[in-house]
């Protein structure tokens, strides 16, 4: 692993990114910051069993883990076939958990069909952070939940909340304690809604 890793500018410097650290790295170098996000996302939103809910850059699986019992069916959509590989191998045989090889700016899924969507800490890497939301609101139903995180090293607050408004997203809960991302609790305000 390259201890001073170049900027990534692309998706498929990204997918190298990732793929390289491979997932026990990514579990030692992230797991504990992401389940503090983890935490307070699960403690401000209400997850219905019957609600199909997405988790965008699954990584390793490790949201899916813990929220793999509260929804009846959860979708993971990561571009790092190496963090997926880890998923898969955590998540074991729970029928109720899909893993999808896939670049987030361009969704494998009709409209509407997610009723909550959980995006932690990647909306720095995309090249288009405003298409990418666009994107996971495209899928979302009318008025879905998005749970979005950015990295405090990459957006100020006001440019975090102002990414999140441009994309038709309404912040209900903003936190930047403790954490070394920005969180937001938003509702998807679709444009023929």
């Amino acid at each position: 692993m390259c201890m001073n890793p170049k900027p990534r500018t692309g998706i498929a410097d990204v997918r190298a990114h990732y793929d390289e650290m491979g997932g026990s790295s990514y579990d030692l170098r992230y797991s504990e910051e992401q389940e503090s996000k983890y935490t307070l996302a699960l403690d401000s939103v209400r997850i219905a069993e019957a609600e199909l809910v997405l988790d965008l850059g699954c990584g390793t699986g490790l949201f899916m883990d813990r929220q793999v019992v509260r929804a009846n069916s959860l979708v993971g959509l990561d571009v790092s076939a190496e963090l997926l590989s880890t998923a898969k191998k955590r998540l074991g045989r729970r029928t109720n958990a899909s893993l999808i090889l896939s670049d987030a700016h361009h969704l494998p899924f009709r409209a509407a069909v997610f009723d909550k969507a959980f995006m932690f800490t990647i909306a720095q890497d995309s090249p288009q952070p405003v298409f990418l939301l666009s994107e996971t609101i495209r899928v979302l139903k009318s008025s879905g939940g998005l749970i979005v995180s950015g990295l405090k090293k990459s957006f100020n607050p006001d440019s975090f909340q102002a990414l999140l408004e441009k994309s038709s997203l309404s912040i209900s809960r903003f936190t930047d304690e403790n954490f070394y991302d920005y969180i937001a609790v938003c509702v998807a305000r679709h444009p023929s809604a």
